[in-house]
């Protein structure tokens, strides 16, 4: 008895087989790169925001801490800039200054004695920074003791504002406070 080996048509794959299969692997794999795509640019989103809200945090807790603890405080007619007598933890004095300057970053300084009218020397706490009050101011007088704050900032695309009133609680029993303005 003899074998024999046929071999059919089924021996390998036809053009119309392979163009499909092309087709195929090429639309799997476009899907999966615009999946990873728009991962990355919605990461890249969230970091801009992320950056920006901790920028607004800064901004905030600096003002809130120093404005509570503060026995007095001024206001800028303009509204960019705010002075502060502040009492510090160990019961001395300080004074203490923001500004939110032309090329919008809002500067802070502190020392013994009224702070410097030229703030360019002033750390920055943000860049990007604009008032958002009327008038584009970033600070108000809200009473005798009390201020209110309205700044936005900007980084790339994602803009985060912080809209907040603010009172100084602190005392002074006899005098002892520098003159910070």
């Amino acid at each position: 008895m003899t074998l024999r080996i046929t071999h059919g048509d089924d021996a390998g794959i036809t053009l119309v087989e392979l163009i499909v299969y092309i087709f195929a692997s090429g639309l799997f794999l476009g899907l999966l790169a615009l999946l990873f795509i728009n991962g990355l640019t919605i990461q890249e989103q969230t970091t801009v925001r992320d950056r920006a809200t901790g920028s607004i945090n800064v901004v905030s807790a600096s003002l809130q801490s120093s404005i509570r603890n503060a026995t007095d405080i001024a206001v800028a007619s303009s509204g960019w800039r705010i002075d502060a007598v502040v009492m510090t933890p160990s019961g001395a004095f300080e004074c203490r200054a923001w500004v939110l300057d032309s090329g919008g970053a809002l500067r802070y300084s502190a020392g013994l004695d009224a702070r410097d009218a030229n703030p360019s020397a002033w750390r920055a706490l943000v860049e990007g920074a604009a008032g958002s009050l009327p008038g584009g101011a970033a600070f108000a007088a809200d009473g005798a003791r009390g201020i209110e704050v309205g700044i936005s900032v900007s980084v790339g695309d994602a803009t985060v504002r912080m809209t907040n009133g603010v009172t100084a609680q602190a005392v002074v029993a006899a005098g002892g406070a520098p003159a910070c303005w």
